[in-house]
This record gives structure tokens, C-alpha cells and sequence, in this order.
């Protein structure tokens, strides 16, 4: 049953500033990944993303992709890799609370 499958992408995982990278830059590049691929993909399939979350951008990623089911999140203080996106214990929690005040 595809209701409970779902998919996930990290979004430019290992760029530091990859939402704005991803609305700012990607639009000159009309044969990379747009936004508007993301909602496509997510209005077809049920889509959790991650990209660089903060405070600062969480609602606005959350406006501009209205299709997806979620936001996954890697926690982690000190990671050896860095081409994935991940998040401390307290900035998922930060978030979190943002989001429940929407």
C-alpha cells in the first residue's frame, strides 16, 4: 500500500547555503533541479525533504513546498561527512516549535 511509503531527498546536501542555492541559483540553470521539480515530484509521491533548516527559513521552505508530506531530520553535533545536512538535539527541537506555532 503506497500510502505509508515514502521518499526522501536531502536537497543539495552538501552545499552549506542550499535552500537559497536552490530558489537564487538553480532558476539560471533551467536543466538542474528547480523547486517547482520538487513540488512536481511531491504532488505524485509522497516527499520528505531536508535541506539547510533554521529558524530562519523553515516557513518560508515550508511555504514554497506546499506539496511535500514532511521534513526529515539528521541529528547529529559532529558528523565526519559533509555532504548531507544534519541538526543538533536543540535546533530540531527550535524548529519543531516553530512549526507548532504556525
Amino acid at each position: 500500500n503506497s500510502d505509508f511509503d515514502f521518499a526522501q531527498i536531502d536537497l543539495l546536501g552538501d552545499i552549506g547555503d542550499s535552500w537559497n542555492f536552490l530558489k537564487e541559483k538553480c532558476p539560471n540553470f533551467t536543466d538542474e533541479l528547480q523547486v517547482s521539480d520538487i513540488n512536481d515530484i511531491a504532488r505524485e509521491n509522497p516527499l520528505l525533504i531536508t535541506t539547510d533548516l533554521s529558524e530562519n527559513n523553515l516557513e518560508e521552505i515550508i511555504d514554497c513546498l506546499a506539496n511535500i508530506k514532511g521534513i526529515a531530520f539528521v541529528l547529529g553535533d559532529n558528523p565526519i561527512r559533509d555532504d548531507f545536512h544534519y541538526f543538533s538535539y536543540c535546533e530540531v527541537i527550535k524548529m519543531l516549535e516553530q512549526v507548532n506555532l504556525r
